[in-house]
C-alpha cells in the first residue's frame, strides 16, 4: 500500500492546495456564523472542490475517499439550508485540519498510509447520517505488481477431491499471511 508515493507532483501543487483548503474553511465558517449569507457555503464547496480535484491528479486515493465525503457534507448544508448542525461543521473542521496534517506527514518523508484518516472519515460518515463507515474505503492497495506465473499448469479436480484441495490451500494462504503480517 503506502510507502513508495511520488512526493514530486505534490510538492507541485500543495499550495494551492493549502490555500484553497483555507479558503473553504473560512467561507464554512463565515456562513455558520450567518446562515443567511448563503453564498459562503457556495464559495466553500467551490474552494473545497480545487482542493479535492488537486488531491485526485496527484494519486492520493484513500485522501481522495474522504475529499469526496466533505464534498458531500458541504452539498447537503447547502442543501438544508440555514444553520449548519454543529456536529457536521465540527466534522468538516477536522476533515481540513486532517488533510492538511496528512499533506504535510507525506511531504516530511512519511509513508501513504490513508487509513490513519479513518476517525476523520468515521465522522464525516456520521454526520452525513449515511451510517457506519468501514476503514476498506480508504483502502487502495497498489495492485500493479504481476503474479509469478505458474510452476505447473491449472489441472481439474474432481469434485470429491475438492474440499481437501480447499482446506489446504486456505492453510497456505493463513501460514503465508501470518509470516507476512509477522514482519
Amino acid at each position: 500500500m503506502g510507502g513508495e508515493f511520488d512526493i514530486g507532483p505534490l510538492t507541485w501543487v500543495r499550495g494551492e492546495i493549502d490555500q484553497a483548503l483555507e479558503r473553504s474553511r473560512a467561507s464554512l465558517r463565515a456562513y455558520a456564523a450567518n446562515p443567511a449569507d448563503s453564498n459562503q457555503i457556495k464559495f466553500a464547496q467551490t474552494h473545497f472542490h480545487q482542493a479535492h480535484g488537486a488531491l485526485q491528479i496527484v494519486g492520493l486515493d484513500g485522501v481522495t475517499r474522504l475529499s469526496e465525503e466533505l464534498e458531500g457534507l458541504l452539498a447537503e448544508i447547502e442543501k438544508a439550508g440555514g444553520p449548519p448542525a454543529p456536529e457536521a461543521v465540527k466534522a468538516a473542521e477536522g476533515a481540513y485540519a486532517a488533510v492538511s496534517a496528512y499533506l504535510d506527514q507525506l511531504l516530511s518523508g512519511g509513508e501513504n498510509q490513508p487509513l490513519v484518516l479513518f476517525a476523520v472519515y468515521r465522522d464525516l460518515v456520521a454526520a452525513r447520517g449515511k451510517g457506519q463507515a468501514d476503514p476498506i474505503d480508504l483502502y487502495f492497495p497498489d495492485m500493479s505488481p504481476r503474479p509469478p506465473r505458474r510452476d505447473k499448469p491449472l489441472t481439474a479436480l474432481a469434485p470429491e477431491a475438492l474440499a481437501a484441495f480447499y482446506r489446504d490451500q486456505r492453510g497456505r494462504y493463513q501460514r503465508g499471511l501470518l509470516k507476512w503480517i509477522k514482519k
